[in-house]
């Protein structure tokens, strides 16, 4: 007469059948581990995916920004966030107040002429007077009584954080910050 744990014993066969049924694991270890494993992954993707729609990988609203001075006469809209040697442009308004004798002054730094790689410039400049601190650019204007629109298209040639400025005279300047991502 069998015992009682014999009885309650199934039998198994080499297919992995009990009792000719499909015998299911249970490994809880492993499922709270795979669990957790899954749920940081979701996470991160999510993570990422908002840092992408946002622009803090590269384009995106919060990838440009717009300063002007107090009193609007200088205006300049940047990339903050920019990649290392992918284009980037720098877009300067200069209002008709800080004109002098009917053409437009502009200098940008050092730091955005070189380390931001200013490749062109959009429209070219009637002269150009390189200095220690930069370069200036005398621009002639289309019509002297609206603002000249200047795009330098740029192409940063290493990766970091880029303290640059733009002036039109000591007034009328701005300072702003880029970082360049590898």
């Amino acid at each position: 007469m069998p015992t009682q744990t014999q009885e309650s014993k199934p039998a198994q066969n080499s297919n992995g059948l009990i009792n000719n049924e499909l015998a299911l694991g249970d490994d809880r270890d492993f499922e709270s581990t795979w669990w957790r494993i899954e749920i940081g992954v979701w996470i991160f993707l999510v993570a990422v995916l908002i840092l992408a729609l946002t622009g803090l990988l590269g384009h995106g609203p919060l990838g440009h920004k717009e300063l002007s001075t107090s009193d609007d006469a200088l205006e300049i809209r940047y990339e903050r966030i920019a990649h290392y040697k992918s284009p980037a442009i720098l877009q300067v308004r200069v209002h008709p107040q800080v004109f002098r004798d009917g053409k437009a002054y502009l200098h940008l730094s050092r730091v955005t002429v070189h380390g931001m790689g200013a490749q062109r410039i959009i429209p070219q400049p009637e002269k150009s007077m390189p200095d220690d601190d930069g370069i200036s650019y005398l621009f002639p204007p289309e019509d002297p009584s609206r603002p000249l629109i200047v795009s330098f298209a740029l192409e940063p040639s290493q990766a970091g954080l880029f303290r640059q400025e733009v002036r039109t005279d000591p007034d009328h300047k701005l300072f702003f910050n880029s970082i360049v991502l590898p």
